[in-house]
């Protein structure tokens, strides 16, 4: 993976396109329709549930328990 996200960053390899030059943060790869893949930093872990807490303060109450979910799947076999 390492050597395929060179090959995509590097322009002398000739594999990024136009618009990844024009996008902030550094191409890792193109998806499956050819536009560029950018990292734009990182985030620990702290950060990451912090926000998440920001978004969502309350914890889920409703909606299908996950035993029910796999109980019905099993039970349609």
């Amino acid at each position: 993976m390492s050597l395929i996200e060179q090959a995509v960053v590097d322009p002398s390899v000739g594999l990024s396109s136009p618009t990844a030059s024009a996008s902030t943060g550094q191409v890792v790869g193109f998806d499956r329709l050819g536009h560029p893949i950018t990292r734009r930093g990182t985030k620990t872990i702290e950060q990451i549930y912090a926000e998440h807490i920001k978004r969502f303060p309350e914890p889920f109450t409703e909606g299908p328990m996950s035993v029910d979910i796999i109980r019905q799947d099993r039970d349609s076999r």
